[in-house]
């Protein structure tokens, strides 16, 4: 065998060599291939579609609060909570005897201020009946006193406090009832309130916003509320005598400007002087929570909050609390696994005592919100 023949040769073997080693990869590539489609067939699936589907349905169904026979709350002394005369459920009946009457006015800034006033000596029943869902509840609740309301829109359009005062007596009393849970509560006061809130949207970047909430109160006030059903059970008791400030704000900071990220800034202040005796307990499948509050004197709190939020919506936060006082009566409280209220899992605990002088503190973590939760389509009011 010559040179040119050896040449040809070992090229001929070369060249079958890289086609083989080509087919081979092509069957390699066809295999992968058919291998990654069944894949995707089986976990895309009829069968698979169906259980993502109906796990879904059943998270949403357990997680709803009228199912759950909770979706009325009463007022229990931490943030400020307007009484919404009028806003819950539907009217079935109503009877209002003050007389009323309305201003509009313009301020130097070109502010308009619409501002109504009534001698209120109303009551209303109001309740619900869903066949479709199975669920109902019935209320009723009335104020004697004076009500103003002043509502500010500003020269650019922009809605400014909304502001309330009231100086009398109200109340409220309901029961509901729902697939998962029957719940009731009774909502008392008397004395003289003041509440605003204000909410400035779309600053700074557009996805910016912050809320902005104050409440005064001198008075008298009780509540308490129970719900028990499949989801657990909750107890709450609340009295208190006495000048309590609340204020809370909320600002959000969008990371990039449009949407997604962004991180959650949050401030709560409370002071009173007064008298106050508090008890809660909470059990359900995937926590608990308990806490007692009994005290007499001065005090002052500050509670600051950072978190991560999307779209608005807290996912995850950090808080820390600091507290001092002047009296006498101590404050315990603690909480882990899944708050059914609040829409969060978490661990936080507070404490505090007083013997003429003391102090408190407080903290914990939280994952979730509900505001995160109406994301998903849960109702979480």
């Amino acid at each position: 065998m010559n040179l040119n023949q050896l040449i040809n040769t070992v090229s001929n073997m070369a060249s079958q060599g890289l086609a083989a080693s080509g087919e081979a990869v092509n069957q390699v590539g066809q295999a992968v291939q058919v291998a990654t489609q069944s894949t995707s067939q089986i976990f895309s699936g009829a069968p698979i579609d169906g259980a993502i589907d109906v796990a879904g349905r059943v998270f949403d169904f357990v997680m709803d609060d009228e199912n759950n026979g909770e979706s009325m709350s009463v007022d229990k002394g931490k943030s400020p909570k307007p009484f919404g005369y009028g806003k819950l459920k539907e009217t079935l009946g109503e009877l209002d005897l003050g007389p009323k009457w309305n201003a509009t006015d313009t301020d130097v800034r070109g502010s308009t201020i619409n501002t109504m006033n009534e001698l209120a000596a109303k009551a209303r029943l109001f309740g619900h009946a869903s066949m479709e869902r199975l669920t109902a509840s019935i209320g009723a609740e009335g104020e004697l006193g004076y009500r103003g309301t002043r509502e500010t829109i500003f020269a650019n359009g922009r809605m400014g406090p909304m502001e309330e005062a009231f100086v009398g007596m109200r109340g409220r009393v309901f029961g509901e009832a729902g697939r998962l849970g029957v719940g009731m509560g009774v909502d008392t006061f008397l004395g003289a309130v003041y509440h605003s809130d204000y909410e400035y949207p779309n600053y700074g970047t557009g996805e910016d916003w912050k809320t902005f909430r104050t409440q005064v109160e001198v008075g008298v006030r009780g509540a308490a509320s129970m719900n028990v059903g499949l989801t657990g059970a909750d107890l709450y008791g609340r009295m208190q005598a006495g000048l309590d400030f609340r204020y809370a704000d909320q600002e959000h900071d969008a990371l990039g400007g449009s949407g997604g990220f962004g991180l959650m800034h949050n401030t709560r202040v409370n002071a009173f002087v007064g008298a106050v005796a508090e008890a809660k307990v909470n059990i359900n499948p995937l926590g608990a929570s308990a806490g007692v509050d009994a005290f007499a004197g001065a005090r002052a709190s500050i509670q600051r909050g950072l978190g991560l939020a999307w779209d608005g919506a807290s996912i995850f936060g950090v808080v820390g609390k600091a507290e001092a006082r002047a009296g006498i009566g101590y404050t315990a409280k603690v909480e882990y696994g899944f708050n059914w209220e609040e829409k969060t899992f978490g661990l936080s605990g507070e404490a505090g005592a007083a013997v003429l002088v003391g102090f408190g503190l407080g903290g914990g973590i939280t994952i979730g919100s509900k505001e995160l939760a109406k994301t998903f389509g849960i109702d979480a009011e």
